[in-house]
């Protein structure tokens, strides 16, 4: 290298040929980084991201981390082995947890035996009997540091660990209500939903179910793997994945017209497996086990009710169940009162209007009323109410309801406020005639009446005036003195009243005809001779001193010509 520089120093470059200086040329310009060695820049680079001397550092972040010391980072092994005792004391953890996780009966206990072992390595089992027992307890605050602890070391393990069974976890999460916990680990769900069974894929729905909560992919692949799957899913699980797609609102009618298929071909034996579902599960190991019962009926009616939420009716579905809902109400022994009621509100729901299948159910309360509760037999005649067309009139069915409910003790202000609107309401388009004074009287016992509800009362009691019995003059007598508390009179409806009265004096025996004139009499302000009149034909009064006592609150007639003897 130091000739060829030498060489072309010294001698002329025109007595050489083009080729040598071109060669010689090119072998300067390679070595030119050792002799201009003072035109490169070094820079420092040491614990910053920055290089030293170059740019602008005002805006500088550190992140320069620190390397852990020797002494942290390098194992210890001691010269000695520890007894047996100290060894045993060491890992009694791994047995004295799980037994005071069992023992807890609060959160609080479970917590605390959580935080007594804070300074030891928990296996994962631990986490998952934790979460186990806390599902079992039911009452918890999820805002709970020691909880919140717990759930962060169950989402790392989530992301560390293939083995774990991530859909038993999010089910103990999701009957939690751990919704900010289930978010974090959908993105692990979202990687291995293929390699999930059906079991699992039912246990992931239900936890998103019971939290309300939706990821869009999520359900996408969710819905794509089980409807491969469904040949050998079991029914509950069936049931776990149409609710969670009901109660979150996925409305995939693909899904669930699969699922109403499946259960319809289990109900049904002869229609057979298709092949192309066949080829899809053929490489599962959990394939080749045997073919699944045949839902029961229960689990039909909790499938409809599933079909209920998400409004999907599927008329083949529901005229299968509705056949085996006959069969089951006309067997004698094994009735289950509360299935059917959940069965007719799902027809009520869905407005399927099963004339055949109401009247079998109106058949079976009418002869065994007994074996209905209260509350479900009430549901279940609101339900066929509003597919049922009705024999009776509007007036008939309200006062029956309003005495059957004073009757039973049921008759609270709210009930009977609906029956009054609901008269006011077809009384503008239907002027038939009922039992107001019954009616009236049991409305007045526990509310009070307004002006158009007693205008009400006083029009149908006229017309009612001349087909009165003298019950129902009782009737009418005692809410004429309960609405004159309250400074509401029908001076009008009075004086008929006791024109009529009089007319008919001789149907009543004289302990009735004496408490009719008495309640009328305190009502208001009657005409003086129609009063008069009223009670000259009262054989009750004045017969001797001792029957003043008979006239209630110290009320004694003081008219002029009135005859006490």
């Amino acid at each position: 290298m130091m000739f060829n520089r030498l060489v072309l120093s010294r001698f002329d470059p025109g007595s050489f040929p083009n080729s040598f200086i071109l060669k010689n040329t090119e072998i300067l310009s390679n070595t030119s980084h050792i002799f201009n060695s003072s035109n490169k820049r070094y820079f420092t680079h040491y614990r910053f991201h920055k290089r030293i001397g170059k740019g602008n550092w005002n805006r500088y972040v550190e992140r320069y981390t620190k390397p852990a010391s020797i002494e942290n980072t390098q194992p210890i092994y001691f010269n000695y082995k520890a007894s047996y005792q100290s060894t045993k004391n060491s890992v009694s953890y791994l047995w004295e947890l799980p037994k005071r996780i069992a023992a807890s009966t609060t959160s609080n206990q479970l917590l605390e035996s959580w935080v007594y072992y804070r300074h030891k390595r928990k296996k994962l089992y631990h986490y998952v009997m934790a979460l186990k027992r806390l599902n079992e307890i039911k009452q918890i605050d999820i805002s709970d540091w020691r909880f919140k602890l717990i759930i962060s070391k169950v989402v790392k393990r989530a992301r560390q660990d293939v083995n774990v069974d991530l859909p038993a976890v999010c089910y103990y999460l999701g009957n939690l209500k751990c919704v900010e916990a289930l978010e974090k680990v959908t993105y692990h769900l979202i990687e291995r939903m293929e390699y999930y069974s059906p079991l699992q894929l039912g246990r992931i729905a239900s936890a998103f179910s019971s939290c309300r909560l939706f990821n869009k992919y999520l359900f996408s692949l969710l819905s794509t793997r089980f409807r491969s799957l469904i040949e050998i899913a079991s029914n509950s699980s069936i049931i776990s994945v149409t609710q969670a797609f009901a109660n979150c609102m996925v409305y995939n009618f693909s899904l669930f017209n699969t699922v109403s298929f499946e259960f319809q071909r289990r109900v049904n034996r002869d229609i057979l497996h298709t092949k192309e579902r066949m080829v899809n599960t053929a490489h599962l190991t959990f394939s080749f086990k045997p073919p699944k019962e045949p839902p029961s009926l229960s689990e039909l009616v909790e499938l409809g009710e599933c079909f209920a939420t998400a409004k999907y009716k599927d008329l083949g579905y529901f005229n299968m169940l509705s056949a085996l809902l006959v069969d089951h109400v006309n067997q004698p022994d094994q009735f289950d009162p509360v299935m059917i009621a959940k069965a007719i509100s799902v027809y009520s729901t869905l407005k399927i209007n099963d004339i055949p299948l109401m009247e079998e159910v109106l058949k079976k309360v009418h002869a065994t009323p007994y074996n209905f509760p209260p509350a479900h037999m009430a549901s279940m005649l609101r339900s066929v109410s509003s597919m049922i067309s009705r024999t009776l009139k509007i007036y008939h069915s309200l006062t029956d309801v309003a005495i059957f409910a004073h009757n039973v003790g049921l008759s609270k202000p709210e009930l009977l406020s609906s029956v009054v609107a609901n008269l006011i309401k077809n009384a503008r388009k239907d002027r038939s005639e009922y039992d107001a004074p019954k009616l009236f009287e049991v409305i007045t016992s526990k509310i009070k009446l307004d002006g158009e509800a007693f205008n009400l009362f006083c029009y149908q009691t006229r017309r009612l005036l001349s087909k009165l019995e003298p019950c129902d003059f009782m009737r009418a007598a005692r809410v004429m003195r309960r609405l004159k508390r309250e400074d509401m009179t029908d001076v009008k409806l009075l004086n008929l009243m006791a024109l009529r009265l009089a007319e008919v004096s001789d149907e009543f025996n004289a302990r009735q005809y004496n408490s009719v004139i008495t309640d009328l009499t305190l009502s208001g302000n009657i005409q003086r001779e129609i009063l008069r009149s009223m009670w000259l034909k009262n054989t009750l009064v004045g017969r001797n001193s001792k029957q003043d006592c008979r006239y209630p609150r110290g009320f004694k007639p003081t008219l002029e010509g009135v005859q006490t003897s």
